[in-house]
């Protein structure tokens, strides 16, 4: 089963034969990561494909992922993108629940230790830039609270593995760009130790 594209032009030119494949295809996992692997792509390189390819392939690949009783789910390019939809308050119910069914996902990740680098900075950017400044209902409380439960435990689980060690917690993204602003300030300082010891080898 080859579900690999051959672009040219701007079109998938195996597209026909990448959705038979779809529908001989039984792993979740494989199909979810392979909705992952578009949205890189298509954040890449945005007018390198067809957008009208692009949108048949993830409909067919959210079909079939329905089919293997799996809820749909999103990659980290169209959370973010919803998430801009959530705090400008334009979002559909549609497209709010699609990110609520990802932060589950991400949750569960995290419990087993099992999570990427984008669930984490899209279960940061959620819980803390969103959740944190709403908390209107019990059940975002209950999210929330159950959030930094995990975390701590995670953090204790890293202490006992490495006593001594200060567990790394990985950095939300933000969107005013203050992350940008905080390593351009530690790579100035840098810099300047650096600079600092070479005029005192001299």
């Amino acid at each position: 089963m080859n579900l690999e594209p051959s672009i040219r032009n701007g079109r998938i030119l195996n597209l026909n034969d990448i959705l038979v494949s779809l529908k001989k295809c039984t792993d979740a996992d494989y199909l979810t990561d392979y909705i992952d692997e578009i949205e890189s792509y298509v954040s890449d390189y945005p007018d390198a494909v067809s957008q009208d390819d692009i949108n048949t392939l993830k409909s067919a690949l959210k079909e079939r992922l329905k089919t293997l009783k799996v809820p749909p789910l999103i990659g980290y390019y169209e959370f973010a993108d919803l998430y801009k939809k959530l705090l400008e308050k334009t979002q559909t119910k549609e497209e709010e629940a699609s990110i609520q069914r990802y932060i589950a996902k991400c949750l569960k990740l995290l419990e087993k230790e099992q999570i990427s680098f984008d669930e984490q900075n899209a279960l940061d950017l959620y819980m803390n830039d969103y959740l944190a400044n709403k908390l209107k209902t019990k059940s975002e409380e209950n999210l929330f609270k159950r959030y930094n439960d995990i975390i701590k435990i995670n953090k204790s689980r890293m202490l006992e593995k490495n006593p001594g060690k200060k567990p790394l917690r990985i950095k939300p993204i933000n969107t005013n760009g203050r992350i940008i602003a905080i390593t351009l300030i530690e790579v100035t300082v840098l810099v300047g130790i650096l600079l600092g010891v070479l005029a005192i080898a001299k």
